[in-house]
C-alpha cells in the first residue's frame, strides 16, 4: 500500500462510523422494510444506544489518530514473533505508544482463526466504565471500509493475560498477541517509527483534504525494522564477497527479563538482524507450531 491509500482508508473508516449501527447489524435487503416506528424502537434499545456511543468514540479516535503504516517485511517478522510470545505476557498501559492509533499492515497477516490487516485502538478514559482500564480495539480483516460489515470491536483490559491457553478472547487472541508484539517491538526500539509525507501530489492532497472535511490530514508514521544504517553492526565473521540474491533474518527470540524498578518480569525480544545486500528483498521463513 502507499501512504496515500492508508490515509484514504482511515478517512473512509471514520466516515463509516458516522453511519447508524443498524446498517451493520441488519442486512441491506431488510433495511428497506424498517418503518419509522421500528427505528424509534431500535433507538430506545439500551444495547443500541451503547453501540451508538461506541461508534461515536471510534469515529472520534479515527479523526485524531496518526496512521501507522507497517511495511511487509516488518509485518512478517511481527507475525512470526507473536506466535512465540511468552504465555505469561500481560497487556499493560505503559506499552501503548499513543492514546489513539490506526495501524495498517502492508499485507494481510493470516492466523488459524483470524486474519488481520490492521487495528484501530483508543485508550478508554477513566470516566468510562472500565474497572481495569484498557483499550477499545477494532480488528480490520482487510484493506477496505467493507471490512466493517461485521465490526470486530472488543475491550482489552490492562493486565489481561494473553497466553496461548487463554480462552477469554477466543479467536481474537492471535490478533491481540500480534498487537502486543508490535507494541513491545516499538518499546524496545527493535522497530524504527519515522514520520512520512502521506502524499506528494498536490491534486491528491486537495482531494484528501476535501475528504477530511476539517482541512487536516492524519500524520503518517512508517514502521519498519531498524537496520544497520541505524546503528546495527554486521554479524561477526560476515563475508561480503558473496553475491546473495536476497536478505534474510537471523532469528530472534524472547526471554524473560527482570525489571527491578517495577519488580516484575517482562518479555524482552532479542532482536534479529538482517544479513545480505541492502538492495535485495528480505525473505522471512515462517514458523509452523503444532498445537494438536
Amino acid at each position: 500500500m502507499r501512504h496515500r491509500e492508508v490515509v484514504e482508508l482511515q478517512l473512509a473508516l471514520r466516515d463509516t462510523f458516522h453511519r447508524p449501527p443498524e446498517e451493520f447489524s441488519i442486512p441491506p435487503e431488510q433495511r428497506a422494510f424498517i418503518t419509522p416506528e421500528m427505528r424509534a424502537l431500535i433507538a430506545q434499545n439500551p444495547q443500541h444506544q451503547a453501540l451508538v456511543e461506541v461508534f461515536g468514540h471510534m469515529s472520534n479516535a479515527l479523526d485524531v489518530a496518526d496512521a501507522w503504516h507497517v511495511d511487509a517485511d516488518t509485518g512478517g517478522l511481527l507475525s512470526e514473533a507473536s506466535l512465540t510470545l511468552p504465555p505469561n505476557t500481560t497487556f499493560r498501559e505503559t506499552l501503548v505508544p499513543a492514546t489513539h492509533g490506526f495501524m495498517v499492515f502492508d499485507t494481510v497477516l493470516s492466523f488459524p482463526r483470524i486474519v488481520v490487516a490492521g487495528f484501530v485502538w483508543r485508550i478508554i478514559p477513566p470516566q468510562e466504565p472500565a474497572p481495569e482500564g484498557g483499550i477499545m480495539l477494532l480488528i480490520l480483516p482487510d484493506h477496505g471500509p467493507q471490512s466493517l460489515a461485521h465490526p470486530q470491536m472488543m475491550p482489552v483490559p490492562f493486565g489481561a493475560p494473553i497466553g496461548l491457553d487463554d480462552r477469554e478472547f477466543a479467536r481474537e487472541l492471535a490478533a491481540i498477541r500480534l498487537l502486543t508484539a508490535t507494541f513491545l517491538f516499538i518499546e524496545q526500539r527493535i522497530l524504527s517509527v519515522v514520520p512520512a509525507q502521506p502524499v506528494q501530489n498536490r491534486n491528491a492532497q486537495r482531494r484528501l483534504a476535501k475528504a477530511a472535511k476539517r482541512g487536516k490530514l492524519p500524520d503518517v508514521r512508517v514502521v519498519r525494522l531498524r537496520g544497520r544504517a541505524e546503528g546495527q553492526d554486521d554479524a561477526p565473521g560476515e563475508r561480503h564477497q558473496v553475491e546473495w540474491s536476497h536478505q534474510w533474518l537471523v532469528r530472534g527470540h524472547w526471554r524473560s527479563q527482570w525489571y527491578p524498578a517495577s519488580s516484575e518480569h517482562r518479555p524482552l525480544y532479542i532482536a534479529p538482524y538482517t544479513k545480505g545486500p541492502a538492495d535485495k528483498p528480505v525473505k522471512v521463513r515462517r514458523t509452523v507450531i503444532d498445537v494438536s
